[in-house]
């Protein structure tokens, strides 16, 4: 390696040295051509002329020997003639001289120690200097394009990882958490997408929908996980019994949605009867046996070709089989849903008739009604008698806990140490508002805040939510946007939308240096000041990867010196207004 990097800079002092030898030439030339005219000029001057004068001075002396009358005057001149031909050959021979001190000058200078050779040398140099300059511009210039090389790797790489992350974004929105079945958002999509295929070509689409008879007991008696698992096992029946082009969800709560492509009526009422009886037969895992009710509907048999005419129709199948006795299929009759009970062994009843209607079935088809295409009485088998209005709200209340448990528990799968965090900090808040004067009524919307201000974190990659190490700037712009993440998760549950103060702006600093908005003083809404307090508290009062737990003392000065940057300071006034003891008996019961 080091011969070959050497090479270059030894061909480049051969062409340096024959230029520089080149430019000398026409120096040497030069001296030449004048060493050559003294030559001349002294030949000249010590032999032709002095020969012309000579041989005019011996004519001239011959005349006077023959003319003797000018012989005086012939002398004369002929001595004058002799001098000037003396000075001529002076002249000549200091001529002479000059040309041999002009050779040894030039002697000297081409073959010295110090002439050419010394100016070649320094010459060499300046051209090594600059070839040295040249080699080190041209690493430069190839580091720089490894660097830039380097750089176009790495935004190569950030780019796929984001594709990746919007990829796993787009899988978790169209994604249930609990059956990893499509969700209802997908289906939607699919479905217009079939709708229109089938304004195209004319291919006909059909939906069932599925409802769980009982589900709600299954729940209620042998917990949410027992629940969970048996809308597991559902999906995977549906999954196991379906053709791979067929789409399968989770539409919601306990009722799944299958979209039948290129399947006529007949075929999707036969599908449904098939799934019918392989549910019913089916042993699950809770030991209990589970029935469903199934609703069908297709276009263009029953309904225009419009997604939600068709949805209208399918949920009011549903809603015939479920009050004509459940665990049975109906299928929809034109604009109207009428019963089409199928044949065959119903002693999987039990259950259902055993415990008489389910009050969760009766919640869905109250709000179904003014939703969908209406119902007749006279469409049905058999009219239930009223549910009294206090069971209704019974079961609104507990549905809405139902809901609130299934996003808590969304938050505990996603990160188990903000859910632990949410809880306890529910019980500060709650004790705070209370102290502070906040009506009972409002002190639920922000007990249901706290509990749910972190859910946007879902949304967040698992690279940034649980990287151990401090976050790069890049990874806190993500990490900012769950409160707009979570925003559009509660905003969509009417009884959560008190909530959404805290959820949104929970963030949010008394002098507007928070965010998302940056908002100062009240312009912060009251739950999220109140929350701020208490939720600072807990985090001073709780190890965290990042720092060690504080004393009570510690943690009340800290709120304390913050009242007027980060805190309200009407709210900080009535938290320190709350004794020690009270706070320790919030903290245990927020463990608890």
């Amino acid at each position: 390696m080091g011969c070959r990097g050497a090479e270059p800079g030894s061909r480049a002092t051969g062409p340096s040295t024959n230029t520089m030898r080149n430019d000398s030439m026409p120096t040497l030339a030069h001296a030449g051509q004048k060493v050559k005219r003294k030559a001349l000029l002294a030949l000249t001057l010590t032999s032709f002329v002095p020969l012309l004068i000579l041989a005019y001075s011996l004519g001239g002396y011959i005349m006077a020997m023959l003319d003797p009358s000018r012989q005086a005057r012939h002398l004369l001149g002929s001595q004058a003639l002799l001098v000037f031909a003396g000075l001529l050959t002076a002249c000549g021979g200091f001529v002479i001289w000059d040309i041999a001190t002009s050779v040894g000058r030039v002697a000297e200078h081409v073959g010295g120690p110090k002439g050419m050779r010394e100016a070649l040398a320094e010459q060499s140099g300046a051209a090594s200097t600059l070839m040295s300059s040249f080699t080190r511009m041209l690493a430069t210039v190839e580091q720089q394009a490894e660097e830039i090389n380097l750089f176009a790797q790495r935004l190569d790489s950030a780019y796929k990882e984001l594709e990746s992350t919007n990829a796993r974004l787009k899988e978790f929105s169209f994604r249930d958490e609990v059956t990893r079945l499509y969700n209802r958002r997908f289906f939607s999509i699919r479905l217009e997408e079939e709708v229109s295929r089938h304004r195209r070509f004319n291919r006909p689409v059909s939906v069932a929908l599925l409802d769980l008879d009982g589900f709600k007991a299954i729940n209620d008696e042998l917990g949410h996980s027992a629940g969970d698992e048996t809308l597991r096992e559902v999906g995977e029946l549906l999954l196991r019994y379906s053709r791979g082009i067929n789409v399968i969800c989770r539409y919601g709560g306990d009722e799944f949605a299958v979209l039948l492509v290129e399947t006529s009526k007949a075929g999707a009422r036969n599908y449904a009867e098939r799934i019918r009886r392989i549910i019913e037969a089916h042993r699950f895992s809770h030991g209990r046996p589970v029935t469903v009710s199934l609703g069908v509907a297709a276009i263009p048999e029953d309904v225009a070709p419009a997604a939600d005419e068709l949805v209208r129709a399918v949920d009011g199948a549903l809603y015939a089989a479920k009050r004509s006795g459940r665990n049975r299929v109906s299928a929809c009759g034109g604009r109207e849903a009428e019963t089409d009970a199928f044949s065959g062994e119903l002693d999987g009843l039990e259950i259902s008739l055993g415990r008489g209607r389910d009050v969760w079935d009766e919640l869905a088809a109250t709000e179904r009604r003014p939703r969908f295409a209406p119902v007749e009485a006279d469409d049905f088998t058999a009219e239930p008698a009223p549910e009294p209005a206090s069971e209704l709200m019974i079961t609104v209340e507990r549905t809405c806990q139902a809901t609130l448990d299934a996003l808590t528990a969304a938050i505990a799968a996603r990160d188990p140490a903000t859910h632990a965090h949410s809880r306890r900090v529910h019980a500060y808040s709650g004790a705070l508002a209370r102290a502070h004067g906040v009506a009972e009524r409002d002190i639920r919307d922000i007990e249901y805040g706290v509990l749910l201000h972190d859910i946007g974190k879902i949304g967040i990659p698992d690279a940034i939510l649980r990287k151990p190490g401090p976050l790069t700037p890049d990874e806190w712009k993500i990490m900012r946007m769950h409160p707009e993440i979570g925003r559009g998760v509660v905003q969509g549950i009417p009884f959560l939308r008190g909530a959404l103060p805290i959820v949104y702006h929970h963030h949010e600093r008394w002098d507007g240096t928070g965010y998302p908005l940056g908002l100062r003083g009240q312009q912060i809404p009251l739950g999220a000041r109140i929350f701020a307090v208490a939720d600072a508290f807990d985090a001073m009062t709780f190890d965290r990867p990042y720092h060690r737990a504080v004393s009570l003392e510690t943690a009340r000065a800290e709120v304390k010196r913050s009242a007027g940057s980060h805190f309200d300071p009407a709210v900080v006034a009535t938290f320190l207004a709350i004794p020690l003891d009270a706070l320790l008996e919030v903290q245990r019961q927020g463990v608890v």
